[in-house]
């Protein structure tokens, strides 16, 4: 249940329809074609956002990809991870998603070097459109679906996961952005580590590491997260033990949010590959 006693940024969700009248449309390689409101021209999608790709340095290293030898790691250029399936008018409204997620990872990869060892960090805030980061995820999911990289055959079926991303319905009650908050030690990365949930041949939620900070995207209501799976929260807050410096990523949401700010200690220093990526040899 939702308490006032969080704090709340209100931000409205950024438009995701396209404007104008429909076009009465449906373009036949445009994943939003069941809208009919396409236009006639087809574009190069980034089912990873282009931005994102441009913040980890322009080429990035990629793995876990359906073309990919499995436990292999490919270095690719930004225009490698593309796929011709939106037509242009629904890929223009989606930019705002884009920009989002760019600046959640710039935020989070800047406070996290602000507060390395060594250094003396200082305390600032910085807000992300929590709605446009939850949609952004879903954007993804459907992008790299659509572009058959992935094992899984579809995103759930029997919901308008389409209709949500382009703004025609909202989001049913306890679907969307979720923060693990984990008791592990987590290591913190330059990149986006992207692991689906899937029932059967559908994704039905998906993990999503940006830059050492766990988020999940659910197509569906957790069962048993308990508290370590918050829902909607107020954003997150990052510190070191031994300063009194915060970090503060403030979740702007158009209704008020479900939990506090999660907070995040750095405990020290760690040079080495994390243990998940120690496994990964260059294909």
């Amino acid at each position: 249940m939702t308490s006032e006693r969080f704090p709340w940024t209100h931000m409205k969700a950024s438009s995701t329809r396209p404007a104008g009248p429909s076009t009465g449309y449906s373009h036949p390689s445009c994943y939003a074609k069941e809208l009919s409101d396409c236009s006639t021209g087809i574009s190069k999608e980034h089912y990873i956002s282009k931005g994102l790709l441009v913040e980890m340095g322009g080429k990035p290293q990629i793995a876990g990809f359906k073309f990919q030898t499995q436990d292999t790691l490919r270095r690719v250029g930004v225009e490698a991870l593309t796929s011709r399936i939106l037509c242009k008018r629904h890929n223009n409204c989606l930019s705002p998603l884009d920009t989002e997620a760019q600046r959640c990872l710039g935020a989070l990869r800047t406070f996290d070097a602000d507060l390395q060892d060594g250094r003396t960090p200082t305390s600032d805030e910085v807000t992300i459109n929590g709605a446009d980061l939850e949609c952004w995820m879903l954007k993804v999911l459907i992008g790299m679906n659509h572009a058959k990289i992935l094992d899984s055959i579809s995103v759930r079926r029997n919901a308008s996961m389409i209709r949500i991303l382009f703004g025609r319905e909202r989001w049913p009650s306890g679907w969307g952005l979720y923060v693990l908050a984990r008791r592990e030690v987590s290591h913190a990365f330059a990149g986006i580590e992207i692991l689906t949930r899937p029932v059967g041949s559908e994704i039905w939620a998906a993990d999503f590491d940006i830059a050492g900070f766990l988020f999940m995207l659910s197509l569906g209501t957790p069962s048993g997260g308990g508290r370590e799976h918050l829902y909607r929260p107020a954003g997150l807050i990052l510190s070191r033990t031994d300063h009194e410096a915060r970090k503060r990523l403030t979740f702007g949401w158009p209704r008020r949010p479900h939990a506090d700010y999660v907070g995040f200690a750095r405990r020290g220093q760690y040079d080495g590959a994390r243990p998940q990526d120690e496994g990964l040899v260059p294909e």
